[in-house]
């Protein structure tokens, strides 16, 4: 059974539990599409208009655990119109983000852990919960902590493998994450292992052909990697591992050098607009 399948619909079908969170929401008060938008309710961290991102702690069996939510603004009416061109019914950016953490579920990539979905017909908004991803740290973040200079070499060349092997499963299935920056990959350390978390799943999406996103998910990850963490080597032994091949061919050269000619123009453009890396 998949966690989608494994929820509970509750207040008219305007909220969606998994249903071991169930039990956990309806003693917080969370039993009701507009008690999420309660305003007493959490920590506001990023609040971009369309989007708001709030982190709330609830009470679970006398202690406490963290949980992020997101909600959205109604669709605009050209997304509503894309998806009456593409004869289909649209849909909220929530459950989008909904089905995308699912799909990568499938494939075997670890990601958030889904709580709640929330969709109201009348308004158009809508939000998604998630649990905090435990003891887990945005990869940048931890790159800059572990990987400086020649310490713990064998780490990070498991990280790196890892990764590679991580984006190499969703190109694969032809996804492509569209923000695949280093903080949208959580680390956590489980018993002295690595374990790679892939989050902010609102963009991803299935593609015909895969070239453009490939390099755009790549570079995207070449350009965020904290100066002074990441090796040349381990550039190669990321391409080795992602594309399986030891020694690369002349084709996976070729798409590394449009990665590298990619984030070089996504570093000039942010420097331009004196925005940091």
């Amino acid at each position: 059974m998949t966690d989608i399948e494994a929820a509970d619909t509750l207040d008219e079908g305007r909220l969606t539990v998994h249903h071991d969170a169930v039990w956990l929401l309806h003693r917080n008060g969370l039993d009701s599409f507009e008690s999420f938008y309660r305003p007493d309710l959490g920590e506001v961290l990023r609040d971009v208009g369309p989007r708001e991102n709030v982190r709330l702690t609830l009470e679970v069996d006398g202690d406490s655990q963290r949980f992020f939510l997101k909600r959205h603004a109604p669709l605009r009416n050209l997304d509503k119109l894309l998806s009456w061109m593409r004869l289909r019914r649209p849909k909220t950016a929530a459950r989008v983000e909904w089905e995308n953490i699912e799909r990568l579920r499938v494939l075997g990539i670890v990601t958030m852990r889904p709580v709640a979905l929330g969709e109201d017909p009348d308004t158009g908004r809508s939000f998604v919960m998630t649990a905090e991803i435990a003891a887990g740290t945005p990869a940048d973040d931890f790159a800059k902590t572990h990987f400086g200079g020649e310490t713990n070499v064998a780490a990070r060349r498991t990280f790196v493998r890892r990764l590679a092997e991580r984006v190499c499963m969703l190109h694969a299935a032809r996804l492509s994450h569209r923000d695949l920056y280093l903080c949208h990959v959580f680390v956590r350390e489980d018993a002295g292992e690595l374990q790679l978390h892939l989050i902010d799943l609102q963009r991803l999406g299935r593609h015909l052909f895969m070239r453009r996103w490939r390099v755009k998910d790549l570079a995207q990850l070449a350009y965020s990697q904290p100066e002074g963490t990441f090796t040349r080597t381990d550039a190669v032994r990321f391409l080795r591992s992602y594309f399986d091949a030891a020694p690369l061919s002349a084709g996976h050269k070729r798409l590394a050098r449009a990665v590298l000619r990619k984030a070089a123009r996504m570093r000039r453009r942010n420097v331009a607009k004196g925005a940091c890396p």
